[in-house]
This record gives C-alpha cells, sequence and structure tokens, in this order.
C-alpha cells in the first residue's frame, strides 16, 4: 500500500493544545501538584502585605477597622503588643507556607516537564524510525537530529517555568486586584493602568515574533545538517583538499541561524523595556496618588478615605503585581520559543510512512517458498529515470541466482525491493503466488538476510555489532 509521502515541519496551530492533550493527560498528579504549590504559594505570598497594613493602622495609628473586615471587633479588643505578636506568628506562617508550596510546585512542574520531554522524545524517535526511506533521502539528518534533541530541549522553560509562571500571574492580578477593589475601588483603577496597555504591547509581540522563530528554529536544523554532513565527510574534506569551500558554507549556514536569530531578539528586546517602562508609570501613579490622599484627603475628585496602613497595603501589593507583569513579556517570548519547536516536533509525529501494511496482511513463514519478480520496473522518488525496468526472474527454494552490473545499475535496488523498503512502480514481486504487499513487513524483513555492501557498525562492542539482529 503506497500513501503519498508528507512534507516534515509542517505547523500547526493547535501544536500547544497537542501537547497537552496528548501528553498531559498522563501526568495529571504532577500537574496537580504544580497548580497547587502554585496557587498556595500565591496565596501566602499576599497575606503579610495585608496584614501588615492592619497592624500599622491598629498599632501605630490607632485607626478603626472598616467594618467589613468579618474580625474587625475581636481585634480592636486586643492590646497592640498582643496584635503584634498574634501577627508576626501568622507571618512565619505564611513564609513555611509559602517555602512548602513552592517545593511542591516546583516539584510538580519540573517532574511534569522532564517526563514530558522523556516522552516526546522517545516518540519522536519511535515515529521516525518507522518512516519509509524515501522520507530519509528527502530529510536532512543534522535538521532530525535537531527536532529529536534541541526542539525537545527548548520545550523545558516553558513546561517547568512559563506555565507555572503564566498561572501565578493570572492568580496575582485577580487575587491582587480583588483585594485592592476590596480596600479601595477608585486607588485601584489607578493600579491597574498598565494592564490594558501591556495586553495591547503583548498582542503586537506575539504576532511579530512567532514567525521569526519558526524560521529560526529551521535555520538551527540546517545548521545542524552542515555540521553533521562536514564532519561525516571530513576524511573527503581533507582528501580533496576542500577546507575554505567547506569553511564557506559553514559561514553561510551559520549566518542565516545568525540573521533569523537576531531577527527575534530585536523584537524580544524593544519588547521588554516597553513593558517594564508601562509597568513602572503604573507604580509611580499609584504612589503619588495615594501619598497625596493620605496627605491631603482624596484628590482627582475622589471620596473615599485611604489610611496610611491601607496606603502601605496598596504599595506593596503594586510591586507585587508590577514584578509579574514585567515578567509576562518572558512568559510570552518563552512560549513562542516553545511553539515554534513544538511545531516542528508534532510536524514529525504526524509524518505518515509511505510504506505500511496493508489491511488484510498476513505474517510470511519461510517454508517451501518461491520468489518470482514479474515484470518489475522502479525509479527512486529523486530520479526521472527508472533504475529497473521490466525485470522478471523465478527462483525455487534453494536455488542462487548471481546478478552483475556496473555500479548503479540496480544489484542492490532489487534486494531493497524484495525487503519492501521502497514498493515497485510497475509489475509484482511474489513469494508463494502472494504478492509481499500483503505479508506484514516484520515476518517480511525478519525472513531475509541482508548484508549491505556499505557496513555500519553501533557504537558498543563488537560482540553487540554480531549478534545484533538476534
Amino acid at each position: 500500500m503506497n500513501i503519498p509521502p508528507k512534507k516534515i515541519l509542517t505547523n500547526s496551530s493547535n501544536s500547544m493544545l497537542d501537547l497537552y492533550t496528548h501528553y498531559g493527560r498522563n501526568h495529571r498528579f504532577h500537574i496537580f501538584c504544580g497548580i497547587l504549590g502554585t496557587l498556595l504559594g500565591r496565596f501566602s505570598s499576599l497575606l503579610p502585605a495585608f496584614l501588615l497594613g492592619i497592624a500599622i493602622d491598629l498599632i501605630f495609628f490607632d485607626q478603626s477597622l472598616p467594618p467589613s473586615y468579618i474580625f474587625s471587633s475581636q481585634l480592636e479588643s486586643f492590646s497592640p503588643s498582643s496584635i503584634l505578636i498574634l501577627f508576626s506568628v501568622i507571618i512565619a506562617l505564611s513564609f513555611f507556607l509559602g517555602a512548602v508550596s513552592m517545593w511542591l510546585g516546583d516539584r510538580g512542574w519540573n517532574a511534569f516537564a522532564q517526563e514530558i520531554q522523556h516522552a516526546l522524545r522517545t516518540d519522536a524517535y519511535d515515529a521516525l524510525q518507522a518512516l519509509s526511506m524515501n522520507f530519509f533521502e528527502d530529510s536532512r539528518t543534522g535538521e532530525l537530529l535537531s527536532i529529536i534533541n534541541n526542539d525537545v530541549n527548548q520545550l523545558e522553560d516553558f513546561l517547568s517555568t512559563s506555565f507555572s509562571d503564566a498561572l501565578r500571574l493570572v492568580v496575582m492580578v485577580i487575587g491582587v486586584g480583588l483585594i485592592l477593589f476590596l480596600l479601595n475601588p477608585e486607588l485601584t483603577i489607578i493600579a491597574m493602568f498598565p494592564v490594558p496597555i501591556i495586553a495591547i504591547l503583548a498582542y503586537l509581540f506575539v504576532k511579530n515574533i512567532h514567525p521569526k522563530y519558526v524560521a529560526m528554529r529551521s535555520s538551527v536544523g540546517g545548521l545542524s545538517s552542515r555540521l553533521e554532513d562536514n564532519l561525516s565527510g571530513i576524511e573527503v574534506i581533507n582528501t580533496e583538499s576542500t577546507k575554505p569551500y567547506e569553511k564557506g558554507r559553514v559561514f553561510d549556514s551559520s549566518s542565516e541561524y545568525y540573521n533569523t536569530n537576531w531577527a527575534a531578539i530585536s523584537t524580544r528586546i524593544k519588547f521588554f523595556p516597553m513593558v517594564t517602562i508601562v509597568t513602572g508609570i503604573g507604580f509611580v501613579l499609584t504612589f503619588t496618588v495615594g501619598g497625596l490622599w493620605v496627605l491631603s484627603g482624596p484628590p482627582l475628585g475622589f471620596s473615599r478615605p485611604l489610611t496610611p496602613g491601607t496606603f502601605v497595603t496598596f504599595v506593596i501589593y503594586v510591586q507585587q503585581f508590577v514584578w509579574p507583569i514585567a515578567q509576562f513579556g518572558q512568559i510570552v517570548n518563552t512560549y513562542q520559543r516553545a511553539k515554534a519547536s513544538n511545531s516542528r516536533i508534532f510536524g514529525l509525529l504526524k509524518q505518515s510512512p509511505s510504506i505500511v501494511d496493508s489491511p488484510k496482511a498476513i505474517d510470511f513463514s519461510p517454508l517451501d517458498v518461491n520468489l518470482n519478480f514479474n515484470q518489475v520496473s522502479f525509479r527512486y522518488p529523486s530520479l526521472e529515470n527508472y533504475v529497473l525496468n521490466d525485470i522478471s526472474f523465478h527462483l525455487e527454494k534453494g536455488e542462487t541466482l548471481g546478478i552483475i552490473g556496473a555500479s548503479g545499475s540496480g544489484k542492490t535496488t532489487l534486494v531493497k525491493l524484495l525487503a519492501r523498503l521502497y514498493d515497485v512502480n510497475e509489475g509484482s514481486i511474489c513469494i508463494e503466488d502472494k504478492n509481499i504487499q500483503e505479508i506484514t513487513l516484520s515476518s517480511l524483513r525478519k525472513s531475509i538476510a541482508y548484508v549491505s555492501q556499505d557496513s555500519y557498525l553501533f557504537s558498543g562492542t563488537l560482540r553487540e555489532n554480531i549478534i545484533y539482529g538476534q
């Protein structure tokens, strides 16, 4: 059965969704630990600033708490020293909870990242070795290695760090925004000034950076292919005195990577400072307006009172809010890099072999067999002319056939067709009147002893190479 081969590196707009759909479900426990640790860590980090504001108003300024605080009456009955000790204990416990949560979250996300990488790498290799020989003729070894190794490794930062950072950012925006709104909705409007502007900047950044990262990952594969080819052919390079020529080709491949990488860097280094400026303006506005509010009363037509303790809480929360917002650019950047790599990985995983088992294929047992080549014609996909043309012969069990011919006349191709490394273009190859396309590939190839004209030794001992087929 022949299936037209597809081109590798097909981009998929849903490739990141594919990653979690196909692999995330097998690691739900690690995801749960990561999410739980992240949420508890964010909660514990919000508590000290809130308690500090209350303590400042109660202990140092003798301010009454708003009636909305359900514990306001109980706290006001305590002495200042008792409140100080109580809050100190709670804050200490919150830091301990934060440390435990950090360990739990980091362990969950990093275990998730490592196991996903391991599964992706082995699955990508398994998919690769299932493909037909014409795929490898049209692909560069260095680029395939780049996908299995470099692109898979590129996902680590996103899976282990950026996803948890994104979750922390969401929790921080919602948590801080809610608390600030309850404390003083009017000042919250000023504190949230950076959010819509950063959202617009992020949209423009994503729109511009993604195609540049796709081009960069492709150029990495090209550079890896060039280096792999040259190192494999270093003997030819030396004997033919082509070192200057090959240096030029490596220079060209490296220049392509340099240019595509620098295009992505140029976009990235413009985005981060802009985000920092916007978040900094938001912090300065909050600090200035809040400070004037405490000193002189509500400005800009606002009406709500603002106590010193609430102002301190606002400043701390806005600072906690500004830093994750500034990190948002890095999260988007890492996501786009990971998306470009993930698209290449799933482009490989979704490749289909051109030679597969027929749905009705049966296993083959080499007992009393005869072999028939019936008017077989074949040409390689990359060539225009036929290598074999109308070849026919019949062999009974025990018979030997010797084929002679000039180099490139198709002697080795006959054996490759018998093993279905390629399928014939015309005619048929039959064993016991059974077309080999109706025999399972594994049973057919296990029944053939094939000694290639080009010997290849795997890394390992001599014994391991001798018994490799067994």
